[in-house]
């Protein structure tokens, strides 16, 4: 309605066409808001504030992809953080346009985004989309999972352990002596298959000798020092401190390789690819690890345990939750 001027008399008021109105019901704005609070800031046109809500979220989730992409901590903690913070946020948002849709009344005038198909467009291009997109960052470039089949990284890494595997570790330099890496496996016809984990022993180069019970690196064997004579749960296999160039790491056997045709054989690690071979050096399926490795197939560092989906022992599939792997 147009405003009439001080001095007009009453009769000569005129009425204009302002457009639809349709009142702002609280609870469709408070649901609008849970949905994202640029959605619930249109609702009750809002538009400044809605942009700036959308950008606000962008900005927090690329904070906490880079979070997670520069630090080592167990990602759980972050995501916490970043939930609780969102979750804040968005209540003090719905606390704003809980108070705007009752001051609006049953007069607001509605403008041309006050619309379903519109509320879905904003929430697919500022929630659904981000979300999908840092999901997809999260799970294929920052991080990947593997699920160790066998026990050839015990007491490292458990037979049905689900790791954390870091992708970044390794963008700018390559795996050292005595790290654990994840390496893409490849089937019979040579395509890419789950992924194998083990421990770095040698790198290009490197000059390698396996002499009985003791491996040697470039003519120095790699010391060995008892920590358990029965180390590992259910087996009397005795676990060691191995250090390799500075890396002191567990294994478990009899600190011996089984026979095969590479033993007191010296093999020379090739330009761009690494020698690893399993912590569980007393097991068969340990040897199936042995040998050179190119660098273009190792996928990343394995991190942390995230679960045990089907523990040996009875234990919680979460018991091993978090566990740092060395």
């Amino acid at each position: 309605m147009r405003s009439p001027m001080a001095t007009e008399p009453k009769d000569t008021w005129e009425v204009a066409y302002e457009g639809e109105t349709a009142p702002r019901y609280r609870v469709v704005a408070a649901l609008l808001t849970l949905l994202h609070p640029t959605v619930g800031y249109l609702y009750v046109g809002r538009t400044r504030a809605a942009i700036g809500a959308a950008i606000v979220f962008t900005l927090y989730l690329a904070a906490f992809l880079l979070l997670c992409a520069t630090t080592t901590i167990f990602p759980l903690l972050p995501l916490l953080a970043f939930t609780f913070g969102w979750a804040l946020l968005s209540a003090m948002c719905l606390v704003g346009i809980w108070t705007d849709a009752r001051q609006a009344g049953p007069d607001y005038v509605l403008k041309g985004y006050n619309h379903p198909v519109i509320y879905t467009l904003v929430a697919l291009g500022v929630a659904a989309v981000p979300m999908y997109v840092a999901s997809h960052l999260s799970t294929d470039v920052i991080y990947a999972t593997v699920e160790v089949a066998d026990d050839s990284m015990v007491p490292t890494i458990d037979a049905g352990d689900l790791v954390l595997v870091d992708r970044l570790a390794y963008v700018g330099h390559e795996p050292q002596r005595g790290d654990l890496v994840v390496v893409r496996g490849a089937d019979r016809d040579g395509r890419a298959s789950a992924g194998i984990v083990g421990r770095v022993i040698a790198r290009a180069g490197d000059e390698v000798q396996l002499d009985g019970d003791t491996i040697r690196v470039n003519e120095e064997p790699l010391q060995r020092m008892l920590f358990a004579a029965n180390g590992i749960p259910g087996d009397t296999s005795p676990k060691y401190i191995e250090t390799n160039d500075g890396n002191r790491y567990l294994i478990a056997g009899d600190a011996t390789l089984p026979p095969q045709p590479l033993d007191v054989a010296t093999v020379t690690v090739t330009e761009g690819s690494v020698l690893i071979l399993g912590d569980n050096r007393g097991r068969p399926t340990s040897r199936r690890h042995l040998g050179a490795i190119a660098l273009d197939r190792v996928i990343g560092q394995p991190r942390y345990v995230l679960y045990t989906p089907e523990p040996v022992d009875g234990a919680s599939p979460w018991a091993r939750s978090g566990y740092r792997l060395r």
